[in-house]
């Protein structure tokens, strides 16, 4: 478990970033382009659930493993991107990203830093201990359940773009 964190928890914001840099109108396109992720998410938690019916099995770690195989092998299939010149990285203090800490210098990147940090605390507690809960409550589907859950992720996001297009 060790080993896949190590190896997976850099693409949580890698691809993010290159997803931005890829889209022709970021500003325009990454919300859609989110919620399509996140709709994949539920979806895929469904499936655990309802087709697969593997919500206490190790079928599902099986899949999932089998999933990330696949899509390693599907990204030789992306077109080849280069990072813009203005993007490589100069310095140390470039390389380890503090130059973005004067960002937070601005009240708006201060207040996104803030409400990801505090919707973020939340989870860091629901995704391992809200199936064993489930699971003890006599909830039949806790894969799907929780899936489903992910509608307040779509709510948060859609206030949080109509509080930001609110404030200016």
């Amino acid at each position: 478990m060790q080993l896949f964190s190590l190896c997976f928890s850099p693409c949580s914001s890698l691809l993010p970033t290159i997803a931005l840099a890829t889209l022709r109108n970021p500003s325009a396109e990454f919300g859609p382009v989110r919620m399509w992720a996140t709709t994949g998410w539920m979806l895929a938690g469904c499936a655990v659930s309802w087709v697969l019916a593997a919500d206490t099995s190790v079928l599902s770690g099986y899949v999932a493993g089998g999933v990330f195989v696949t899509l390693g092998f599907a990204t030789y299939l992306l077109p080849a991107w280069q990072m813009p010149a203005a993007a490589k990285a100069r310095n140390w203090k470039e390389v380890f990203g503090l130059d973005a800490l004067a960002l937070l210098r601005h009240p708006d990147h201060r207040t996104i830093l803030i409400t990801v940090t505090l919707f973020g605390m939340p989870l860091a507690a629901f995704y391992p201990y809200t199936p064993l809960q489930l699971t003890a409550l006599g909830v039949g589907h806790p894969t799907a359940t929780m899936a489903l859950g992910q509608t307040t992720e779509v709510v948060a996001l859609l206030t949080l773009a109509h509080c930001c297009v609110a404030s200016g």
